[in-house]
């Protein structure tokens, strides 16, 4: 029975947005039901179609809520003092899901560009939760069409929407690598394009900022795994088994 559990959370999750559909779908009887049952190997997930039309509206909203519960504690956890940790949460987990990025990669960024301070302001100039350049928010407006008015990087919406384009755009730009595109976001696309031609190493305290955020977001969908398993069908009888 302990293959069960590796079986369906492989299956399930390659982000965190997978993740709460997945287990949402494995706590109905139709997603149970949906499993084949093999004498020799357990069980073993249903084709992706199958899981899918098992998929209701109220499987959705569910996982949603939840999506957005856990992204909103880890917010609290780090800004205590931020009374809309709540909307701020529903807010990224929106416009990550939009833009097909995990909410908690985006949560990640965030916390360590400005631990969640809608206001925040570097002495170069970088602005918002994001810490968008003007320059860079400029650029990424024109392409991706998102309307920039005076004064809107401290808008947390405005500030997330250029803040999730723009990594899109870095992950495209250096092909999913995802540790060049947090460097590229820290220290700038050119420069990490130029130190690639060069075969020089980028600054440590870019790759040290880039290799953080990719140990937290592990770090976090592995808790959020955890918590979309609780209170399911087979995490009952994972208990049950040992």
């Amino acid at each position: 029975m302990r293959t069960v559990v590796s079986a369906v959370k492989s299956f399930f999750l390659k982000d965190t947005t997978a993740l709460f559909l997945g287990s949402a779908l494995v706590s109905s009887y139709a997603t149970v039901i949906a499993l084949s049952y093999h004498n020799t190997s357990g069980f073993t997930a249903a084709p992706k179609a199958a899981i899918a039309s098992a998929m209701t509206p109220a499987d959705a909203a569910k996982a949603y809520r939840t999506q957005v519960s856990f992204v909103s504690g880890i917010i609290k956890s780090h800004a205590p003092k931020l009374a809309s940790h709540q909307q701020l949460a529903q807010l990224i987990v929106d416009e990550s899901t939009k833009a097909a990025i995990d909410p908690l990669f985006v949560a990640a960024v965030i916390r360590s560009e400005s631990m969640f301070r809608t206001s925040a302001l570097s002495n170069k100039g970088a602005q918002g939760l994001m810490q968008i350049m003007p320059d860079t928010a400029a650029y990424v407006s024109k392409i991706e069409k998102i309307s920039l008015k005076s004064a809107s990087l401290n808008d947390p919406r405005t500030n997330v929407r250029l803040g999730v384009a723009y990594l899109k755009y870095l992950d495209k730009m250096f092909h999913g690598d995802r540790e060049r595109m947090l460097i590229a976001y820290n220290w700038g696309p050119a420069n990490v394009s130029r130190s690639m031609k060069a075969k020089r190493t980028p600054p440590r305290q870019s790759v040290n900022y880039a290799r953080e955020i990719i140990e937290r977001h592990r770090e976090w969908k592995s808790d959020m795994q955890e918590v979309a398993f609780q209170g399911s069908p087979l995490a009952r009888v994972r208990a049950m088994v040992g």
